[in-house]
């Protein structure tokens, strides 16, 4: 038995559009502490990064590169990682070249970023490891770099049984990614599944699948493809919830598989549109259960009572100040016009009158903000 360790497209140096960028960017290189601490603990055999490590292979810096193999160090077995279409390998890419050698002596790590079979001694086991890395950003439409194992396969089609063969590759599954132009290394489940390897190891959708796997080891039947997705969420549109792989292949190749949530940052969006409600509470029932490593966005409308209108921003700001960061949009938030605001005119004046009629009628809150801020742009 061999245990396995799968994360991928973890773009560390994407950038965040959030005021804390630099404290996101931190969480989400600190979380391959976790992650190796997690792989030890189960005592994985091998951690796989399945593509896209970096957001690039050109803009990176030496502190990430030096974090990530600190934050690994916790995990003493083999750290294999692929070349993917953001952190592609070729003839004039420095980044993998300057990751070994800083890498050297720290940390047990094999760069898969050649067509070739990689072999490993794992408990006294076999293991051979099968790249389809990548070597340009895009690759010709509907291709994808499988055709080297496919011809492996077909020259040795008697390999022993007990040698365990683990193919790892990065691009789009078919059915799984949006890949229109088919220039992301377009695989098809049939095509990986035809392929005499015993599991497939995949980087490129950031959505998980297999999609039902829970926090407990349980057997896989009728699948060996799996695709860990993102270990944290990136943005608000990253419906992942931040998760790694715990794969588990038997002696009789039989799979075993569990989800890790990794993920030390969540992304959260709430459109929240009031009728008269208090502000305070509304949020406190939106808000109050989340956990404080969250990055809110919050998109206000509707009408509110004026006293709550006119502290908006401290009532907004007391609900959020706890998480990690957040962004309001209140723009569109409304006072309801109510005896309150008639205050503002003399009982006898048109304008008092006006809005009075119209307050008059049940559920008139838009058309009595109109005709108080007409009233008010004409008296400026």
């Amino acid at each position: 038995m061999i245990k396995i360790f799968l994360t991928g497209d973890n773009h560390i140096g994407r950038g965040f559009k959030y005021d804390k960028a630099d404290e996101l960017g931190e969480l989400r290189l600190n979380a391959f502490k976790t992650m190796a601490d997690k792989a030890a603990e189960e005592q994985c055999d091998i951690f796989v990064i399945a593509g896209d490590l970096f957001e690039n292979n050109y803009n990176y810096s030496q502190h990430e590169i030096e974090s990530l193999i600190n934050n690994l160090k916790s995990f003493h077995g083999k750290i294999l990682i692929l070349p993917g279409n953001h952190d592609f390998d070729s003839e004039n890419v420095k980044l993998w070249r300057v990751f070994e050698s800083k890498a050297e002596g720290k940390i047990n790590l094999k760069i898969l970023n050649e067509f070739k079979v990689y072999e490993l001694n794992v408990r006294d086991e076999r293991v051979m490891i099968f790249p389809a890395y990548c070597d340009s950003e895009h690759s010709p439409q509907g291709k994808n770099n499988l055709d080297w194992i496919k011809e492996y396969f077909n020259n040795n089609n008697n390999l022993d049984n007990n040698i365990y063969k683990i193919g790892i590759a990065h691009g789009a599954i078919e059915g799984e990614t949006p890949d229109a132009d088919r220039k992301y290394f377009m695989m098809s489940k049939d095509e990986l599944n035809n392929i005499n390897v015993d599991v497939w190891l995949i980087g490129h959708t950031h959505a998980p699948f297999p999609k039902y796997l829970s926090l407990e080891l349980e057997l896989i039947n009728n699948n060996k493809i799996f695709n860990a997705g993102s270990h944290m969420q990136n943005d608000i549109n990253d419906g992942s919830e931040g998760q790694c792989f715990i794969i588990e292949l038997n002696n009789d190749k039989s799979i075993k598989a569990k989800k890790f949530l990794s993920g030390p940052v969540n992304f959260k969006k709430f459109d929240i549109d009031l009728n008269g409600q208090d502000l305070n509470q509304e949020l406190d029932n939106a808000l109050g259960s989340l956990k404080d490593n969250c990055v809110v966005e919050l998109n206000l409308t509707g009408f509110i009572n004026k006293n709550d209108f006119d502290n908006r921003l401290n009532i907004i700001n007391k609900n959020l100040e706890r998480f990690i960061d957040y962004e309001i949009n209140y723009q569109e938030l409304r006072p309801i016009i109510d005896q309150n605001i008639l205050k503002e005119f003399s009982e006898n004046s048109f304008a008092y009158k006006f809005l009075n009629n119209i307050m008059a009628e049940p559920d008139n809150n838009a058309e009595a903000y109109m005709a108080y801020s007409l009233i008010k742009s004409l008296e400026m």
